[in-house]
């Protein structure tokens, strides 16, 4: 691993030059560098300036005004950070509260299906629906016919309702048969200096989980800055974890909780675990 190490900057003629410590910085593009720095005065900063240059990417000298303090940085890329036993990165935890956009059909709209007086009425909103789209591509079609089936429709409905259902109906007829909708996301990063620092968390992926085992399987910390049992979802179901890794810098696994207010389980098997 290449770290700049204090010995090998103890020439004569650097000796002086005081070290202000090192860091490690982290970029995706790039990945780790580790950065050092020294402050000394200018033949000491000098001796430095030819001996960081047989490892560094880049150096910066610089002088503070007429002070005869100079400071050098020296900046090196593509190193791993330390190994255990010298200053070992801790695995890090994020923990996220996102949405996720989803398109619906408006038959499936709570303020629609209240407006046209409930599941009842939705369903003779689909009725007109099915009607006009038989009646437009029949052989035989006869605006008669339309209307009349209409106005028996109409006769269903209580009138509070009927001029809803028109609209609604219209809807239909230009395509617009879809609206959006959010649901939440709970969402878990881990980031490492090595994999084996992590498990990966395939337990009861695409599985359907309740905010309790949700809890009791992660133990999020207290100061999130949300409460997980607030939010309006009944069940989530799991995504598989993501993995991220590059030669020479962190890895990362990403997985995820989707939200939803129900869910089949049909499709889906429950998490008992």
């Amino acid at each position: 691993m290449k770290i700049l190490a204090d010995a090998k900057y103890a020439a004569s003629v650097g000796q002086l030059a005081v070290d202000q410590g090192t860091e490690y910085n982290y970029s995706r593009g790039t990945g780790w560098e580790t950065v050092r720095r020294w402050e000394g005065i200018e033949t000491d900063i000098k001796g430095l300036m030819a001996q960081c240059a047989t490892d560094a990417e880049s150096i910066r000298v610089t002088r503070s005004g007429d002070s005869p303090i100079w400071q050098i940085e020296s900046r090196i890329g593509g190193v791993d950070v330390p190994d255990s036993g010298e200053e070992s990165l801790t695995v890090t935890d994020r923990w996220e509260l996102v949405c996720n956009n989803i398109e619906q059909s408006i038959m499936l709209n709570p303020i629609a299906i209240a407006a046209v007086g409930g599941s009842s009425g939705m369903q003779l909103v689909a009725q007109i629906y099915q009607f006009w789209i038989k009646e437009k591509y029949s052989e035989t079609s006869e605006s008669d016919n339309r209307d009349g089936a209409m106005n028996a429709v109409e006769e269903k409905f209580a009138a509070a309702y009927w001029d809803a259902a028109k609209t609604l109906v219209g809807k239909l007829i230009m395509g617009e048969d879809k609206y959006l909708t959010f649901a939440h996301v709970y969402r878990r990063t881990r980031v490492c200096t090595r994999l084996s620092d992590i498990q990966l968390n395939f337990s009861g992926s695409n599985m359907l989980w309740t905010t309790a085992q949700i809890l009791s399987f992660e133990q999020p910390p207290a100061d999130m800055g949300f409460a997980l049992g607030d939010i309006p979802v009944t069940v989530w179901l799991k995504i598989p974890p993501t993995v991220t890794k590059t030669a020479g810098q962190r890895a990362e696994m990403v997985y995820e909780y989707w939200g939803a207010t129900s869910a089949d389980t049909l499709l889906y098997a429950v998490y008992t675990g």
